[in-house]
């Protein structure tokens, strides 16, 4: 899974994990990964936070393998998907020797790998939010009214802390605040 892309000519040259250290005369480039308010900068010079899709697949017979990065030009959008791959495909030789065991195994493992793919998402959707605390926090003691309610700052992150209470972590559904 990738994080970012660098697009040229609406063309994805590269796709990366984190922003480089360095680059283009641009010292501490990486310092600007994960904020949202830098996001818009980053676009102007060619780099995407990729958005991931996650498709839809029977575990018993499918595997993900791999993915495939595109550039929407109509929504200004990098998107990565996980390649759904047919397990007779994969090990052509072996897919008639398959137990049912075994390919219980194979559905729960990539079920355990979603889950922690949605936590991390998760944790990183809260971090992301934690600032709008300390704002609230530092409103109510400057007797400024505060710019968010405290109830909806708590529902939201409440509801994230929830999230792997859904049961599908192929089609969760993010709260929007």
């Amino acid at each position: 899974m990738s994080n970012y892309a660098i697009v040229e000519n609406n063309e994805i040259v590269g796709v990366y994990w984190n922003l480089p250290t360095n680059w283009k005369n641009i010292s501490n480039f990486f310092a600007l990964q994960d904020k949202e308010e830098h996001k818009d900068f980053l676009k102007t010079l060619g780099w995407y936070k990729v958005q991931k899709v996650t498709p839809t697949y029977d575990p018993t017979r499918q595997k993900l393998e791999g993915s495939r990065h595109w550039y929407d030009a109509t929504t200004d959008t990098v998107y990565e998907e996980d390649l759904v791959v047919d397990v007779e495909q994969v090990f052509p030789e072996h897919s008639s020797f398959l137990t049912e065991e075994e390919i219980e195994q194979q559905r729960l493992a990539n079920l355990a790998t979603r889950w922690a793919e949605v936590r991390i998402e998760r944790d990183k959707k809260m971090q992301e939010f934690e600032w709008r605390y300390v704002r609230y926090e530092r409103q109510v003691r400057l007797n400024i009214t505060p710019t968010d309610n405290i109830n909806d700052l708590d529902n939201y992150m409440q509801t994230l802390a929830d999230i792997t209470q859904q049961s599908d972590p192929y089609n969760i559904v993010w709260p929007n605040f």
